[in-house]
This record gives structure tokens, sequence and C-alpha cells, in this order.
């Protein structure tokens, strides 16, 4: 501003036809410090401003104000998007503060050498220099880095970019504000830097093995990796900064790993280049069970697991004929790899029960020196088992009639079943030779609506019985049985049933009764749950359910 014609104004006395308040007003308007040198003049600053000048600094603040809002109100869905309604309002603020402020005091608010003055513009360059460079990082930088919003934002180059953006601001400030010589401030500042390079070696070192790791990219926020050996750390990344990467790991526990090591480490990450993974685990086996029928038990055991999937299918490999055992590597693909452990457990646990069901157990090590104690505790736990079939089999309305002698041998041949909660027993149209006697626990009934859609239609609790229907006849298993809770049952197969039949041929009449009223409570039941099977033709009652008996037992003889 031209100070000349401010000290040629301020020197203009009032006429008189003009009133004494315009010329107080003007002077105040048009005061200028006739001292060069830096001053304050807190008289100046401290008078009350007049009537007019303190009405135009609140009309002015005012209408600051409301410009604001008027914005915000407009602009409304831009400013929540980019997160900018804080930067909006500081800065409607600001800026009705400096107006209100040159309206108040305008000739000491051009003065160039008032003190406070000075400060005051340079708090406000001071104050919109921050305001502009959180806009430019959310409407910029942001958008930038997340690729509009496709990926996350990496904190760590974010924070990198941001401090090189403020060094440039702070610096670009104090040439104007300070009138610094950037040259020496960088040329004095070489000696620091060597100084500061010797000391923070690990910091550095850590600094800028993050940035490679951010340049090549080789895990993101969210991803599951495991850094190092198989027995490193392994975690979801949930924060990568300047200094380390911070995992969480399946125990809930947080883990952070200066970035100088993960640099150095062997990284997997589990969610590259897919997010499921394949698991792998070891089951010993008997030597007696055929590989084909390991395999069977095996996959069965995946496939009631939780959390596994069938596509890419699982598999079982035979790896090795050890001392004691087969071993079998079971694989099978896990969608989250952050339940990979749990998922695991489940597949060990379901396969100890689909391995009992078979006849077979894991085998153990087995020294010549304890072979003979292995099986006398193997033959004294048989007397208690068998005792304890024979009450459940005698308890079933199927052999009530049966004699003592028969009964005791069913007793002894028939096998023990034992499953975990929501495996099944069987599925619905598969082929079954045994029925059972459930000792413990509960079943529940699933049959397919006609838009192949399983629903409960029933629940069985002990004592009962099922599966009698396809053991008795031949025919596909009508409905799916799943064990509710953990199930205990006597599993009892139809060659047993047959050195039954022949010891008690009247027994086959007596179960075809039982069969025949019990398949009519089913249909009812599936009916009723809108799962009706295929209507069997009229001649399906007590004498075609037992000729079927006859037919497919005098198979079995032949």
């Amino acid at each position: 501003m031209n100070l000349n014609f401010l000290a040629q104004t301020t020197t203009t006395s009032p006429t008189a036809s003009q009133p004494v308040s315009n010329a107080a007003e003007k002077a105040e308007t048009h005061e200028v410090v006739e001292s060069s040198s830096l001053h304050i003049r807190w008289e100046h600053w401290l008078k009350p401003p007049s009537l007019t000048m303190a009405g135009s600094a609140a009309g002015i603040l005012l209408l600051t104000l409301l410009v604001g809002w008027l914005l915000g109100r407009t602009f409304r869905k831009l400013l929540e998007k980019y997160q900018l309604i804080r930067s909006l309002r500081w800065g409607t603020f600001a800026l009705a503060i400096y107006f209100a402020l040159i309206a108040l005091h305008p000739g000491r608010m051009v003065d160039t050498n008032d003190i406070l003055s000075l400060i005051l513009h340079k708090a406000f360059a001071a104050i919109f220099c921050l305001i502009v460079l959180r806009v430019f990082d959310h409407i910029v930088v942001i958008p930038l880095l997340t690729r509009g919003g496709k990926v996350p934002l990496s904190r760590f180059v974010h924070q990198i970019v941001m401090v090189v953006l403020a060094i440039f601001v702070i610096l670009g400030y104090a040439s104007w504000a300070f009138h610094i010589d950037l040259t020496s401030v960088l040329a004095g500042s070489a000696v620091i830097s060597i100084v500061l390079g010797l000391a923070l070696q690990e910091t550095l070192g850590n600094f800028f093995s993050g940035m490679v790791m951010q340049a090549s990219s080789p895990f993101q926020l969210g991803d599951w990796i495991q850094v190092g050996d198989a027995n490193g750390p392994t975690g979801r990344v949930t924060d990568m900064t300047w200094r380390a990467v911070t995992l969480i790991t399946g125990e809930g526990n947080a883990v952070q790993i200066p970035n100088g090591v993960v640099a150095k480490q062997q990284i997997v990450n589990f969610h590259l280049p897919a997010r499921s993974t394949v698991s792998t685990i070891k089951i010993g086996l008997d030597h007696n069970l055929a590989p084909h029928d390991a395999q069977r038990v095996l996959l069965q055991a995946v496939s009631d697991t939780p959390g596994t999937l069938q596509t890419p299918a699982p598999s079982v490999s035979l790896v090795d004929y050890a001392d004691s055992a087969i071993i079998y590597a079971v694989a099978f693909w896990v969608a989250d790899p952050s339940q990979k452990g749990g998922v695991e457990n489940e597949v060990r646990r379901n396969a100890w029960y689909r391995i009992r069901q078979a006849g077979y157990t894991i085998p153990f090590p087995i020294r010549t020196v304890e072979l003979v104690r292995v099986r006398s505790r193997h033959a004294e736990g048989q007397v208690p088992a068998e005792t304890e079939r024979m009450e459940a089999i005698r308890k079933s309305p199927f052999f009530a009639k049966l004699s003592e002698e028969p009964l005791t041998r069913l007793a002894r041949d028939a096998r023990e079943l034992t499953l975990h909660a929501g495996q099944n027993v069987y599925r619905q149209n598969d082929h079954g030779d045994s029925f059972f006697i459930l000792t413990g626990g509960s079943v529940e009934i699933f049959a397919q609506t006609a838009q192949g859609t399983d629903v409960s239609v029933g629940i069985i609790n002990a004592p009962s019985h099922f599966g009698e229907l396809s053991a008795l006849t031949g025919e596909p298993r009508p409905t799916t049985i799943r064990a509710k809770s953990d199930i205990v049952a006597v599993e009892i197969t139809r060659g047993h049933l047959h050195d039954v039949f022949a010891a008690a041929p009247a027994l086959m009449q007596h179960m075809s009764e039982l069969v025949t009223q019990r398949q009519k409570e089913r249909d009812a039941q599936l009916k009723k749950a809108g799962a009706e099977r295929k209507a069997d033709p009229p001649s399906a009652h007590q004498e075609s359910v037992l000729e079927k008996m006859k037919s497919l037992f005098s198979r079995l003889h032949h």
C-alpha cells in the first residue's frame, strides 16, 4: 500500500462543514505511524471503536459465518465424502475473525511496522496453510494412495507423503513470513544430518525398509501373513507405520515387528493369490485299514467340518508306511486363514469319530514289552462294554423276544458308535446295511424338499433306534441323520441280523411289524414338514416289508 498517500490523507484536517465524528472516523481509518521502526501502540489497539466500525465488524463477521454455513449446506455430501466439514468450519471462523479485525482496526492492520499486526497476519496465514494442507490431503493425496477408495489406505505411506508436504509448506511459509534464506539453512543442516544419521541408524533402517515394502507390496492391511519360518509370528496385519508392522495373532495378541526385521525375513501371505488357503495334516491309521477305505473315512471327516471348502476338493494321499501306522496326508482348503488352527482341530476330531465308526482306532507305537499288557487291558475292557451293549439291545423293542444265547452273541459282535455333535450318521439316499440303537445323546432327522433344501423333521433322543428300514429291506436311506449332540450308539449290521434270524426265525415277523409301523410314522412326519417321499405302491404294507426282508436275507445266505 502507498504509505505517502496514507500520510497525506492523515494530515488533512476536517473542514468546518464536516462533522467532528466523521473526521475522527477518517483519522482512525487512515492513521499511519510516522516512525518506520517496528513498534506496537497499545493505545490505538485498545481504543474503543466507534459505533460505525463496531457495526461494520459485526456485520462482516455474521456475513462471513453465513456464507460458510451456506457453503456447508450446499456442498454437504461432497464435504462429508472427503471429511472436510470440520476444515470448512475452522476456515470460516478464522476468516470471520480476520475480516472483523480489519474492519475494527483498518489503520493498524495495514501498518507494516506494527508488531501485533504482523503477528496477526502471520498467524492467520499459518492457519490457512494448515487448512489448505488438510484439504489437499483429503481431496488429492488420499484418493491417489487408495486408488479412488479401491485399496486400503496405508498409514505408513500416508504419513511419509504428509511429512514431505508439510516440510515444503513450512519452508515456504518460513521464507515468506520471516525472510529466511533457505539456501543457508539447507547448507547448515548437512552436518546435522550426518550426526542424526549415525545416531538414528536403526530407526532410519526401519524407515527405509518400510518404504521398500510399501513399494513392493508383499502384503496389505487386513492380510493374514507369517513372518519367518513356521515358528515365526503369524497374524492379521492391522497397522503399518514408519517403524514397525503390527500383527494380531490368532490368540488375540498384538505383535509389533520392526520393518527392518520384516524386510529380511521370509513372508508367507495366506491371502495371495486368493483369500482361501490350503491346510495339510497327517494322520496315522491301522495297517489293516485298506487305503481306499481310509480315504473315504478321512474325506467324510473333512466334509463334516464347517469352514472347509468343497471347491477346490479335499484330497487324501498315502505318504509313508511307518512302523505302527500308515501315514496319510489330508489336504483341504480353509475359507478364512485366521480360522486355520480351529478348522484343523475340528478335522482331527471328526476323523477320530469316523475312524471309530469304521471299526478302527488310531494306532500308537507298541513295544514288545508292552504288548501283553495292552492286550490284557483291552480284554478287561471288553466285559463291561459287552454288558452295556447287551442291556441296550435287550431294551430295544426289536429284540425284546430274543433269547439269551443269540442276545449274548449279538452284544459281543455288535460295534459301538461314537460321533461328535454336527456329524452325519448317514445321508439321505445312501445305501446302508446297519441300523443303530441310540444309548446316549440325541440325533436330528433331515429330509430334502422338492426344492432340494434340507428341513428338520424331528429329533430322536436316547434310548431309541433308527436306520432299520435300509438295514432290513435294502432300500436307500430315506432321511439324513445328524448328531445333535455327542452320541453313543450300538451299530448292528445286516450280517449280525442274518445270524440272529438263523437262530430265531420268528423274529423276522416281529421286526417287519415294527418296521411297517415306523414307516407310517416317518411318512407322516415327512408330509407335515413338506418333504413327503415318493409314495409306495398299494402293496407296500406289512407283508411287503416281510417279503423284502426274506428276499434280502435269503440272498445274503447264499
